[in-house]
């Protein structure tokens, strides 16, 4: 290449294009813009005409329809006027209308493939474009008021807001856009106070950060040499920056970033020219923390990230990643956080949390929180217990009561009763014993205990009269041969009563004889009939109010007689070639059966394949093979009980020439 190159651009084909300041390269006649496809450098434009001419070229870039742009000093695209900017469409250059009077720095498109440019240049075609304007298909327009000096950089961001970077102190008359600011599509607004020299090339990270490089040495306040960050609030250094002016950045991921220009030092190291910024991510330490139970822990700043650092000393922020299972949690950017447990929980909880730095760099680590756990008292809840006159009763005082710990618990002492006896039963229960003759309510105190704490319940007793029995009533039910009946509840206790009103539970006290029961307690039940039985069956129970069983009480059940269907079997017969088989009442109903013993009765379903057959309704049938056949037939009927109960067989004929030594007896009356 014989010259300067100033702007790089590398396709989704792996085809390198270059512009710049040079005639030739690969000794082709270029003129300042060429495109290298791995082998060899080529121009864009047949000679003469190739290239452009009357200047040089600053920015080329590329849409997705891999039409190419270019921007720059030149007057003249593939020998035809286009004042400096030109696309190139894969086989001929075209002007951008009138163009524009001065150089253009930098080219951009956005996201509908709106061409933006940005330079030194003040007019278009008569039309005020102050240094900074786009193509609307047919003109060039101006953005706002444009600004007051060079424009070098210009990058969209997601959002189709437009960064402008270069060596103005005004953008559209907004204050402190100084070197950089801001086109949101209808005004301009600063990024704090702007830099305090020439910004050179913008990138924005994947974090949205914006990076902005060139001639600077402070950014918002801050001091920072040749490279800053915009966060979209504030600014920030990288490092110690470079030494001199940085061109071009580079971004290779969120935490390396190569830059090139005229520094031979970067980062305090003799860096000449070309430099990588790294941001080493940062180290998270797991933590342990551990507080009683139901008591809050509160953890003042730095927190988790006591014990977290920064190799580059980047400022770090923490946010929780998987919060804890149980309990309430905040925390704090700072590492400060606060948990308060689950109510009575005296276990292990953990958190997972995440540390970032400036650049995006992160890294996570474990917190675990243990609950020392502390003795909670037993709770003692109090029991409701019924029995009549003279009749003693044992009451599970525990079952009713709970301990959060899960301790064993254990009845300690008693407390009266005033009209009886009471004594402790094992661990766990009180027998109590009313007095003779007393009817009344009584009740006594208890005292439960875990091991070392109590909590103390009562006991309220009511004494009754002597009990009455319940009453049980016989039941009917209908159900149909073969088909089980299920009665839900009350079932058999629906017409049962208790003078009382106590609940009553079914007893079975005895089976059915030509079927089998399954009672439950609610009173219902299902009951399954003896196969094919119709008739009537029963079973009998009991009710019980919890004291006394009641009278035996029978349940009737009548099975309700079905039709079952005959069973047809399948048939064999023999027959001479050429001979008729006749085959006398009850023939194929010789082996059928009807459970009911119904007169059967045969119907012709499917005729034989190799023959004719008449069949008659007492079975009887006449068969005659086609000439000469020989071999197997068949044909298929059906027998029916006449209450619409049928089944169907297959008859099988095999027609020989000599019959088996053993055979179904088969008449033969003629021959055909």
């Amino acid at each position: 290449m014989s010259g300067t190159v100033y702007s790089l651009l590398l396709d989704a084909n792996g085809t390198l294009y270059a512009g710049g300041n040079f005639a030739t390269a690969g000794g082709w006649t270029v003129n300042n813009i060429a495109k290298w496809d791995g082998n060899d450098w080529a121009p864009l434009g047949s000679p003469p005409n190739t290239g452009v001419t009357g200047g040089y070229i600053n920015s080329i870039i590329m849409d997705a329809s891999g039409n190419l742009y270019a921007g720059g000093t030149f007057t003249s695209a593939g020998g035809q006027p286009a004042n400096r900017v030109a696309k190139w469409d894969g086989n001929a250059w075209t002007a951008f209308g009138d163009g524009l009077d001065n150089t253009v720095n930098i080219l951009a498109l956005d996201g509908a493939n709106n061409l933006y440019a940005g330079g030194n240049f003040q007019n278009s075609g008569g039309n005020a474009v102050a240094r900074l304007a786009v193509w609307d298909g047919s003109s060039w327009s101006a953005l706002g008021g444009g600004v007051n000096n060079q424009v070098y950089a210009l990058l969209f961001d997601d959002s189709e807001n437009l960064y402008v970077g270069g060596s103005f102190t005004d953008a559209g008359g907004v204050a402190n856009a100084d070197r950089i600011a801001l086109w949101d599509g209808s005004t301009f607004s600063a990024l704090g106070t702007g830099v305090n020299s020439s910004v050179r090339d913008l990138v924005m990270d994947g974090n949205g950060i914006l990076l902005v490089a060139g001639e600077f040495q402070n950014a918002g306040g801050v001091s920072a040499n040749r490279i800053a960050r915009w966060n979209g609030e504030s600014w920030s250094a990288m490092g110690s920056g470079t030494n001199n002016t940085i061109f071009k950045l580079c971004l290779e991921s969120d935490w390396s970033i190569f830059v090139g220009g005229i520094f031979n030092t970067a980062g305090d190291k003799g860096q000449a020219y070309l430099a990588r910024w790294f941001n080493t991510q940062p180290v998270a330490v797991d933590d342990s923390y551990s507080t009683p139970e139901e008591q809050v822990l509160v953890v003042p700043a730095p927190g988790v990230m006591g014990n977290d650092s920064d190799p580059n000393g980047d400022d770090i922020v923490a946010s929780v990643v998987v919060p804890p299972s149980v309990g309430t949690f905040n925390l704090n950017v700072d590492g400060s956080f606060t948990y308060t447990p689950t109510l009575d929980y005296d276990d292990v909880v953990t958190f997972t949390y995440e540390v970032v730095d400036e650049y995006g760099g992160s890294a996570s680590a474990m917190t675990i929180i243990t609950m020392e756990g502390i003795n909670d008292a037993p709770v003692a809840v109090n029991d409701y217990v019924f029995t009549f006159e003279d009749v003693s009763v044992s009451i599970p005082v525990l079952e009713n009561d709970y301990d959060v710990d899960e301790d064993v618990l254990s009845v300690d002492s008693i407390t009266g009763p005033f009209h009886g006896t009471a004594t402790i039963s094992g661990t766990t229960e009180v027998f109590y014993d009313p007095d003779p003759g007393y009817i009344g309510t009584d009740s006594f105190y208890y005292v439960v205990s875990d091991g070392v704490l109590t909590d103390t319940g009562t006991i309220y007793i009511t004494i009754d009269e002597t009990n009455d029995p319940p009453v049980a009533v016989n039941d009917s039910y209908i159900t149909d041969e073969d088909t089980a009946l299920n009665v839900s509840a009350p079932g058999v206790l629906s017409n049962d009563s208790d003078q009382e009103g106590f609940p009553l539970s079914a007893v079975l006290a005895s089976d059915p004889t030509n079927g089998a029961v399954t009672l439950n307690s609610d009173g219902s039940f299902t009951y399954v009939p003896a196969a094919d039985y119709n008739g009537s069956d029963s079973f009998t129970y009991k009710a019980n109010d919890g004291y006394s069983d009641s009278n035996v009480a029978t349940v009737y059940i009548n099975i309700t007689p079905v039709n079952d269907a005959p069973v047809a079997v399948e048939d064999s017969y023999y027959v001479l070639l050429n001979h008729t088989l006749t085959v006398a009442a009850p023939g194929v109903l010789a082996n059928d059966t009807d459970l009911e013993g119904d007169s059967l009765t045969a119907v012709l379903e499917a005729s034989p394949a190799h023959g004719t057959v008449t069949l008659y309704g007492n079975g009887s049938f006449v068969y005659i093979p086609n000439g000469d056949y020989l071999g197997t037939d068949t044909f298929t009927y059906s027998v029916s009980d006449g209450h619409g109960g049928s089944s169907t067989a297959t008859v099988t004929i095999n027609v020989v020439e000599e019959l088996p030594s053993v055979f179904m007896y088969v008449p033969m009356v003629s021959k055909h």
